[in-house]
């Protein structure tokens, strides 16, 4: 289980330091920033299962701490170009969108911010419609989740008026 080891930083910046010196790194390391993408695609689709799989709850993410939360979908909003949402399965995207979804509740109650909110609640809508932005692409992520549908969009358009951006 992933969830055996956890490491805490004293502050919030010495973990974004210690983050964009790992990053720096990834990226030099390979051809080109998409494998460094895909290796964060990897890592929150690895932390997906941990949470989604480590728990029988038929909401696992309510009893999941909020920290593996944002950890996993700050790899998705790393790691997901819109080219990669239409190579998952729909049961991935459906989970993505599920905790982007929790992510974009969390911050918004928690840390009022909104603008970032906003920024997983958008991304959720994106995984969950496909790689497809077409009307074809919403009418099959309302059929396949017609609640998560709703409550992103209701969601996003609530976190727009409060940044001002209607």
């Amino acid at each position: 289980s992933i969830s055996e080891h956890e490491y805490k930083f004293t502050h919030e910046r010495i973990k974004d330091a210690a983050y964009q010196m790992l990053i720096s790194s990834l990226i030099k390391s390979f051809d080109c920033e998409d494998e460094a993408k895909a290796i964060h695609l990897r890592i929150g689709l690895l932390l997906l299962d941990d949470i989604f799989g480590s728990n029988g709850d038929t909401d696992p993410l309510k009893a999941v701490d909020s920290s593996r939360i944002f950890a996993c979908a700050d790899q998705f909003v790393y790691g997901l170009l819109q080219s990669k949402i239409s190579k998952l399965s729909g049961d991935s995207r459906l989970k993505i969108s599920q905790l982007l979804l929790e992510t974009g509740s969390n911050l918004s109650q928690t840390a009022n911010n909104f603008d970032a909110a906003s920024k997983y609640l958008v991304l959720g809508i994106k995984v969950l419609k496909g790689s497809h932005e077409s009307a074809q692409a919403t009418q099959f992520a309302f059929q396949k989740s017609y609640r998560l549908s709703v409550e992103l969009h209701l969601m996003y358009a609530h976190m727009e008026i409060n940044c001002g951006r209607t």
